[in-house]
């Protein structure tokens, strides 16, 4: 009986070792593994089972020609890469230019110069705070919140992380308008990186309209927009990381596999 007893329990943890092996190797073939791209001087990595190969552009150079015109599309000679089906798409830009004069370059892309200066003073504070953090490509609007911020490294750089709602005027906060964004530049200041995904969450409307509301109700909305978008950030700072899609996860690993070389 004590041989059969010990033969059973020899036969019993194998099969328990056996399991576990099984168990491993499923796990690891379901796993996403990521690919590395490089766009000279770009390179990060990407996860190429779910996510298709980034393609990059070139973007031709567009100055201000007016102090006082908006600065839409204002930047110098850049890289453009995009990542579908997410729909992601990362901007490196230049800071300067061997040509021109640090004036000369202000002058003709304003914008860039503001938004380097402004992220470099926020990249040498210990922690990500407030709801200023500047971004790339410039836009007229502007965001009632700035979301699970947080600073992340990357090879020769850090960003600012967070996701937010980027609005022309008051509306209503869904999932057809936000947004995950890395604000970044490189340690010797040569290079801005900006990140940015549309996402999602159960936790928001798929899409708002406002147009029916009558105009009573829009004016109470408006004049309470600014409480309105805290509450709304304070909701989405309380979600876990795996509540978007994509992860969060998922795009923070992609901006710390950055380097540039």
């Amino acid at each position: 009986m004590h041989k059969k007893s010990t033969l059973l329990t020899i036969c019993s943890s194998f099969s328990m070792i056996l399991t576990t092996v099984m168990f491993t190797q499923s796990t690891l073939a379901v796993e996403k593994p990521w690919q590395k791209f490089s766009s000279t001087p770009l390179i990060f990595s990407y996860p190429q089972n779910s996510w298709k190969k980034p393609v990059a552009k070139k973007v031709d150079a567009v100055a201000l020609e007016n102090p006082d015109d908006k600065p839409d599309g204002v930047a110098p000679t850049h890289q453009e890469l995009t990542i579908d089906p997410v729909g992601l798409k990362i901007y490196l830009i230049p800071t300067a230019e061997q040509k021109l004069t640090a004036g000369e370059f202000k002058k003709r892309y304003p914008t860039v110069v503001s938004a380097a200066g402004e992220l470099g003073k926020i990249l040498k504070t210990t922690k990500a705070s407030g709801n200023s953090t500047p971004s790339l490509p410039w836009e007229d609007a502007s965001t009632p919140f700035e979301a699970k911020k947080s600073q992340l490294k990357f090879a020769n750089g850090k960003a600012v992380r967070y996701i937010a709602e980027y609005l022309i005027e008051p509306d209503v906060v869904d999932n057809a308008r936000l947004v995950y964004t890395a604000q970044g530049l490189t340690d010797d200041g040569k290079w801005y990186i900006s990140v940015v995904a549309p996402i999602k969450t159960k936790s928001l409307p798929d899409k708002s309209d406002i147009s029916k509301w009558p105009q009573a109700s829009y004016k109470k909305f408006s004049d309470g927009f600014s409480n309105y978008g805290h509450k709304v950030g304070q909701k989405l700072e309380k979600l876990a990381s795996a509540s978007f899609t994509p992860d969060l996860s998922t795009l923070d690993r992609l901006v710390q596999s950055i380097s540039i070389k």
